[in-house]
């Protein structure tokens, strides 16, 4: 598992565009509520000796579009606001489905009777159901990480590679995995699964695991 978050270079650059975004609004923001505010004050020095009021009137009525504008840029925000409370929520509801598939595959895990309520086996039947359970709960932590940009493409394949070592998470993925149906991919999740899948593939290709399935470690 990663020790440590890694950004590939699109992350930082999406993240460098939102925060110069941000100071940009900010600033214009700014700029704008200093202008309505002196502007009473510039008008007053520029004619402080003889003061059209008719001409007074229609700067004053120049500065409504400044008004408008200035009304625009705080709905924006407010917008703005609301999306990242509805992003926020999105991510809670996120993070509690994740909990709660986790505590599922755990107690399949510490009850192997419990297995028997998800349908047909789920592995060979030489071979001990918890190992298949937790060889797709590490493929789970894995894809959650990869979701929240935890870690990139070349540490995720660097994973997958000594995960694809052993026996028994080949056993698994050629079970249950769709390697068979390779296909273009665009969403982030279903990308973590296409790149399990070519390290699947290369791991067969490469030759037996260096670590066999060990039946009596499964029993213990």
């Amino acid at each position: 598992m990663a020790d440590r978050k890694s950004y590939a270079p699109d992350d930082v650059v999406r993240w460098l565009l939102r925060l110069l975004l941000a100071v940009l609004l900010v600033a214009a923001v700014t700029g704008v509520c200093y202008l309505v505010v002196l502007s009473p004050l510039l008008i007053y020095a520029f004619y402080d000796d003889d003061r059209d009021w008719a001409r007074l009137g229609d700067m004053g009525q120049a500065y409504g579009p400044a008004s408008a504008l200035l009304s625009t840029v705080a709905l924006l925000v407010v917008a703005a606001s609301l999306l990242v409370q509805r992003n926020n929520f999105r991510h809670m509801l996120r993070a509690d489905h994740r909990r709660r598939t986790r505590e599922t595959v755990m107690m399949s895990m510490a009850e192997p009777a419990y297995a028997q309520c998800w349908g047909a086996r789920f592995a060979p039947a030489h071979v001990d159901e918890r190992l298949f359970f937790f060889a797709s709960f590490v493929l789970l932590n894995w894809s959650f990480a990869w979701e929240d940009r935890l870690i990139n493409e070349p540490k995720l394949r660097e994973l997958l590679r000594a995960y694809f070592d052993s026996e028994i998470p080949r056993m698994y993925w050629e079970r249950h995995g769709d390697w068979h149906n390779p296909r273009r991919r665009w969403p982030r999740r279903e990308q973590f699964e296409a790149i399990v899948n070519e390290e699947y593939l290369c791991a067969i290709k490469s030759g037996s695991p260096s670590r066999r399935y060990e039946p009596a470690a499964a029993t213990r």
